[in-house]
């Protein structure tokens, strides 16, 4: 159950890439944002903390872009990139089993989070 509300929900990547030739895109900027906030509910709901601390810190880059806080260009879209295959990575783990890989790769979801802010602004700032 988890994982199928993950897997559908998460920002494709053919969206996130094409702020690589087009940064201020507002339609996939807010298809994005749409998704993140997505998931992050349903990751809310079914109490998947790691899945609600990524879909968070994705959504609020999307939203800093928005509003122009930010600009998503490489330095960007390769955290997001990574954000979008640790929430598959979420998806494809057995429910049973999420709780064990959580806590095994908290330090890989912190590290993940924890982008250097001066070179992305108020992205991942969690």
């Amino acid at each position: 159950m988890v994982g199928n509300a993950l897997s559908r929900s998460g920002p494709p990547v053919r969206e996130v890439l094409v702020f690589e030739r087009d940064h201020g895109a507002a339609d996939q900027l807010e298809a994005c944002m749409r998704a993140a906030h997505s998931l992050k509910g349903a990751a809310s709901i079914v109490g998947l903390t790691v899945g609600v601390r990524v879909a968070h810190a994705m959504e609020d880059c999307f939203v800093a872009a928005q509003q122009g806080r930010t600009t998503l260009g490489r330095a960007q879209i390769d955290p997001l990139l990574g954000g979008t295959d640790l929430l598959m990575r979420i998806a494809g783990t057995p429910e049973t089993d999420l709780g064990t890989w959580a806590a095994e790769r908290k330090p890989e979801v912190d590290g993940c989070l924890a982008v250097d802010t001066t070179r992305i602004g108020p992205c991942w700032d969690i």
